[in-house]
């Protein structure tokens, strides 16, 4: 399997989802991780840090399917922790393809972690509390 998904708190108290993306990620395994992140997946609505630090490559079946997933309709934040320029510039060209606006590119986890956080701070303080 090429992907692990741990499940962690940000200083704010949100939950977020950590996948964790390495080797070569098959279409078929990428379309197991798209299908948790739409409506009635096990991560709809989660916030992601995305790490591809380990990733080699997406193989031109998995470039089908996250390019064809629609994503862009299930939105959340999502921090990209990525270092290696080719797939930083692979993951660029699908965020503009898609529209992506809640999702930032980053080199490392902690300045990655910070930003998901800020983000969730805000979401927080916009909505109203209980009366």
């Amino acid at each position: 399997m090429s992907h692990e998904k741990t499940f962690l708190e940000l200083p704010c108290g949100a939950r977020i989802c950590r996948l964790e993306v390495r080797g070569t990620v098959s279409g078929e395994e990428a379309k197991e991780i798209l299908t948790q992140l739409q409506p009635g997946g096990a991560l709809q609505g989660v916030p992601l840090l995305i790490s591809l630090q380990k990733l080699d490559s997406l193989s031109s079946d998995a470039r089908g399917v996250i390019g064809e997933a629609g994503l862009e309709a299930v939105e959340v934040w999502e921090a990209v922790v990525v270092t290696k320029p080719v797939v930083r510039v692979a993951i660029n060209f699908v965020m503009r393809i898609q529209g992506r606006k809640k999702t930032r590119l980053f080199t490392s986890e902690p300045e990655a972690l910070q930003w998901l956080d800020s983000q969730a701070r805000n979401d927080m303080a916009a909505k109203p509390g209980p009366p």
